[in-house]
């Protein structure tokens, strides 16, 4: 064996025992939360949010997604490969339609100077942006909810799993993507909740990954099975939060609005009135006449406005749309 020399002197290097590198690895865990309540209430919300979002009718039906989201909700998303693995995009119109608008700090500089192109603030904003992402079908059984948090009537938590893109549903070899997604949601008093905060992830993989991620996902099941607690089959019970999220009753909250009494129109200022329909106009992209007129229709109500347009979108007339 040949030595090596330090500080003159040959020395021989020192067996070193190869450590097992997966022995290092956390173990996989299920799904977290030490409420019932609480995981009752999030698993419904998300199971309505989602059966919208995957629905074919992709722009219609995350249009419908508005009462989900809070008047000052924020939203924003980042879409990259993982290092090395730039195969796995999948197609690539699909993958390109995400990176347009995709706020990935790896590619800060791409946006950095205009950040409110990646960042979207109020429910209409957010929902014109959602319809025009790519279809999507989630693999629902690949599903891990994670609720990191719930104090008076907020909540927060993550969900994890996989989805295809919704032209592959029926494809024999789809393209998967990982994807990650945080809310942050508030409890409105009415029976419902709404997105505060709504931060997704989403990273194309190889089916080779998505094949590991079920192994993880078994694993995990296995594990959980001789686990006591939250992290565990057997849950520990947990006393009432204060507020509206922790509900051990039938009435989950639904994201569907409940309908209310108008509200009693209030004066408006001239010149708020016109900042309100030349922004409504930018976003419509309807001219100041009939910005004007669906804002006047809705007692200036600016929300409830967007509301209105994007139900009868399809029956405006053209010269709407003229400047």
């Amino acid at each position: 064996m040949t030595g090596n020399y330090l500080d003159g002197i040959n020395v021989t290097p020192s067996t070193v025992k190869t450590e097992d590198r997966s022995a290092l690895l956390p173990k996989p865990r299920l799904s977290y939360c030490d409420s019932d309540g609480v995981r009752r209430v999030v698993e419904k919300f998300l199971q309505e949010y989602i059966q919208l979002y995957d629905n074919p009718e992709t722009e219609s039906a995350r249009k419908q997604l508005i009462a989900a989201y809070d008047d000052n909700a924020e939203f924003s998303y980042s879409i990259n490969t993982l290092e090395h693995h730039t195969q796995s995009r999948g197609d690539i119109e699909t993958y390109s339609s995400y990176m347009r608008s995709s706020r990935n700090i790896v590619f800060e500089d791409r946006w950095a100077s205009n950040p409110e192109r990646v960042r979207y603030k109020g429910s209409m904003e957010i929902v014109v942006q959602l319809a025009k992402l790519p279809s999507t079908k989630h693999l629902v059984e690949t599903f891990l909810l994670d609720v990191d948090f719930y104090i008076d009537n907020l909540c927060g938590f993550t969900l994890r799993g996989l989805f295809i893109d919704g032209a592959e549903a029926n494809s024999p070899r789809p393209h998967y993507k990982l994807f990650m997604r945080n809310f942050l949601v508030v409890s409105t008093g009415e029976g419902t909740m709404a997105i505060l905060c709504d931060t997704l992830q989403i990273c194309p993989i190889t089916e080779m990954a998505a094949d590991s991620y079920r192994d993880m996902l078994a694993a995990a099941a296995l594990e959980a099975n001789d686990l006591p607690g939250s992290s565990g089959v057997n849950q520990p019970s947990h006393p009432n939060i204060t507020g509206n999220i922790n509900s051990s009753s039938n009435n989950v909250p639904s994201i569907i609005v409940t309908a209310a009494p108008p509200p009693t129109p209030q004066p408006i200022d001239p010149n708020i009135k016109r900042q309100m329909i030349e922004q409504f106009a930018s976003q419509t992209g309807m001219n100041l006449a009939y910005s004007e007129r669906c804002l006047e229709d809705n007692n200036f109500d600016y929300e409830a406005s967007g509301r209105r347009f994007l139900e009868i979108r399809a029956q405006i007339p053209p010269e709407a749309f003229q400047q």
